[in-house]
């Protein structure tokens, strides 16, 4: 024998706990990054429905209308 025993090669049981640990909070990482990801795609696409619906509006409106409209709107915005 060389003098190693085979302990030598076994992980301590705490390195092997924290790579369990590790591997579950991987697993949840990919899959909370997937979900938003999911939430991303779903908000971008009610944004593009909603400016698609608002460009619409607006051709639909005289200028001077949708012009008191918006203005109406933004000073709401900034006097709130």
């Amino acid at each position: 024998m060389d003098g190693s025993s085979s302990d030598d090669n076994v992980l301590p049981k705490k390195l092997l706990e924290e790579r369990r640990k590790n591997a579950i909070l991987l697993r949840r990482l990919k899959q909370v990054r997937k979900e938003k990801a999911e939430l991303q795609a779903r908000h971008d696409r009610i944004e593009d429905l909603f400016l698609n619906k608002f460009r619409t509006f607006k051709l639909y409106l005289p200028h001077r209308v949708f012009r008191s409209l918006t203005t109406e709107a933004s000073t709401r915005m900034f006097t709130s």
